[in-house]
């Protein structure tokens, strides 16, 4: 009851609220169905087995220099790797500070990723094949070579479902293949003609 001396009676208007349904409250959360996970999970397959296959044909020496590199030396490939992507990753708040070099963040951004994505082929092409070749011997073909990826990917594809060790697990491969490419740029950036 709203006194008279607060506002008039016949100005006071009541409206009775009714709760919402449930449904309208909280829209159900979209359901991906298990045909859209293996649709991606193969596009992504031949995604990794065409970028394989490109740099196994065009740049097979420098590929097995580094694959023979993290195996051999797979701690020191690990710090490396630790080392390179630190860099990468502090060159957009540096390049923020710096305020001229804002331009440049979307190009590190890509090639942060790009450069991911190799170092996790690369990893997962050499621990595979190192695994592969120590249970049966098999001969070093590009089809061979292959399907130990393709086995690797889907080996580390499974272990995304593990809660804890399955994201430290992919971490520790991408670091490995930042290790055993980043001796193969440092190469690269000596023997360049603008560093002469």
């Amino acid at each position: 009851a709203i006194p008279e001396s607060v506002i008039a009676a016949d100005k006071v208007t009541y409206r009775k609220l009714t709760p919402k349904p449930a449904s309208e409250e909280a829209p159900e959360p979209e359901v991906v169905s298990d045909t859209t996970v293996v649709a991606s999970f193969i596009s992504m397959l031949v995604f990794m087995l065409a970028l394989a296959t490109v740099f196994l044909l065009l740049a097979p020496q420098r590929t097995e220099a580094a694959r023979a590199r993290l195996i051999t030396r797979p701690f020191a490939s690990l710090g490396y790797g630790f080392v390179a992507l630190s860099t990468l990753f502090g060159a957009v708040p540096l390049a923020l500070m710096t305020l001229i070099a804002i331009p440049l963040i979307p190009f590190i951004i890509l090639a942060t990723v790009a450069l991911w994505t190799l170092a996790y082929l690369l990893a997962v092409y050499a621990l595979s094949w190192w695994l592969v070749t120590s249970i049966r011997p098999l001969k070093p073909s590009l089809v061979n070579r292959l399907l130990a990826i393709a086995g690797g990917l889907v080996l580390m594809s499974l272990l995304h479902y593990l809660p804890f060790f399955g994201w430290i697990a992919n971490i520790i491969v991408v670091l490995l293949g930042f290790g055993a490419m980043a001796p193969e740029f440092l190469a690269m950036r000596t023997r360049s003609p603008v560093s002469r």
